[in-house]
């Protein structure tokens, strides 16, 4: 049986961050479903969070909402 490698993941970050580095990267991962999510100023070192499809989802619908607005 021939062991599969893993396919490089492939990070992206909005154009938006800028050179500021307060921005998180995302990549979607296909070995199994969902996305990872890690700190852009960590870019090697950063330890990477799984999320489920559904997860990431829900966190995009909170986002569009304006749930993680900062309100002075």
């Amino acid at each position: 049986m021939r062991e599969e490698q893993p396919s490089p993941v492939r990070w992206l970050t909005s154009s938006r961050c800028g050179a500021s580095h307060t921005c998180v990267a995302v990549a979607r991962l296909f070995s199994i479903p969902g996305v990872g999510v890690r700190d852009t100023a960590e870019t090697e070192t950063a330890t990477a969070l799984f999320l489920t499809p559904n997860t990431w989802n829900t966190f995009l619908t909170s986002i569009r909402n304006g749930d993680y607005d900062h309100r002075a």
